[in-house]
């Protein structure tokens, strides 16, 4: 009698429990009470605007993705975070329901375990509901952004700006982008069953953004041919960690508004880097441990356009380097421990794959 009792008293107090979660699924999902909560234990330690930790370090957000403000989710470069109504295009779902042992599941393994499922409902039925942040902007009451000041130059004060001199003149997106048609829907959606993730770099241009993150394994020079019908509208294009070499370097070489081109810890060496030369419009390179030298920075030295080369772990020599410097004037080579958060920060819809395990 006594243990049918306890047995009682657990189920009712285990259905009092999930009563309010219940309600909370099925009924009006708030963004700031349910939502902001979840983004800020797991998320914003890494994902937030630029700020200097107590150490005194300057912390940029991982992979260009924020979730502090409201205006920062919205004009995320790698894409839309959260479309309401439509969990399938949200790239913030998609990161968090890989599986666990995924490289780029959110949050990461090395920062802590993934999001309970009832996290990862909530997040879900609240997109479902129409991803509505209601009043919430995430900037403080009665303040309004203010411009950085700049770093101060009097005497005394060590402190030196290490981006490269700006270049005058229109952004490359608008440039590049004049006069150029957009790809057929139809291309584009082709894509979709592909290890390439392509989408436009925003406000419509015609211009492109494609990377392999997630499908890693799955892109090798071969695989490279399939951008062809595309080639002329790449912009920015992420192919780090991925199985390409050489091969592939004739293909990218034919991409004449590539700006920004990631081959960190590719196959790609000395003989690859020189077809790049071709690539005119090309302004960031990331080379990270890689197995190039002087010999590839003597084939970059055309490359009056370039502003950052990543060259960290690889076997350029100081020499090399200021050939280099000297013939693109305002160059930033980083030859050390500085690099660039990958495109990553966009997580491809791996749900399907993650289901099978």
């Amino acid at each position: 009698m006594l243990q049918r009792s306890l047995l009682l008293l657990i189920a009712l107090g285990l259905s009092t429990l999930a009563a309010p979660l219940a309600g909370q699924a099925k009924g009006k999902i708030l963004f700031e009470r349910h939502v902001l909560p979840i983004l800020e234990r797991n998320c914003f330690e890494c994902h937030r605007a630029t700020y200097t930790d107590k150490n005194g370090r300057r912390k940029r957000p991982k992979g260009r993705v924020m979730f502090d403000t409201l205006a920062n989710i919205k004009k995320s470069k790698r894409g839309k975070l959260f479309v309401g109504k439509k969990p399938e295009d949200s790239l913030v779902l998609d990161a968090i329901t890989l599986p666990p042992d995924d490289e780029d599941r959110m949050p990461p393994a090395k920062a802590g375990p993934p999001l309970s499922k009832r996290d990862v409902d909530l997040i879900t039925n609240w997109i479902k509901q129409g991803a509505d942040f209601g009043s919430w902007t995430g900037e403080a009451k009665g303040k309004t952004a203010k411009p950085r000041s700049k770093p101060s130059t009097s005497r005394g004060s060590s402190t030196k700006s290490k981006k490269p001199t700006a270049r005058k003149g229109p952004h490359p997106r608008v440039t590049l982008s004049k006069g150029l048609k957009p790809i057929p829907k139809a291309t584009l959606e082709s894509f979709a069953n592909s290890p390439f993730r392509v989408q436009s770099v925003g406000d419509r241009n015609p211009l492109l953004t494609v990377s392999c993150c997630g499908q890693t394994e799955d892109v090798t020079d071969s695989s490279i041919a399939q951008l062809a019908v595309i080639a002329d509208h790449i912009y920015e294009l992420d192919l780090a960690r991925s199985g390409v070499g050489d091969g592939c370097c004739m293909e990218l070489a034919k991409m004449k508004r590539l700006v920004k081109l990631d081959l960190r810890q590719t196959r790609v060496s000395n003989a690859g880097v020189k077809e790049l030369a071709a690539c005119k419009e090309l302004r960031t390179l990331n080379l990270f441990d890689t197995d190039t030298g002087d010999y590839a920075l003597n084939a970059l030295l055309s490359l009056k356009k370039l502003e950052r080369l990543y060259l960290y772990k690889t076997k350029a020599s100081e020499r090399g380097i200021k050939r280099l410097k000297e013939a693109i004037p305002g160059v930033r080579v980083v030859a050390s421990l500085d690099m660039p958060e990958p495109m990553a920060e966009t997580p491809r819809n791996n749900r399907r794959r993650g289901k099978k395990k």
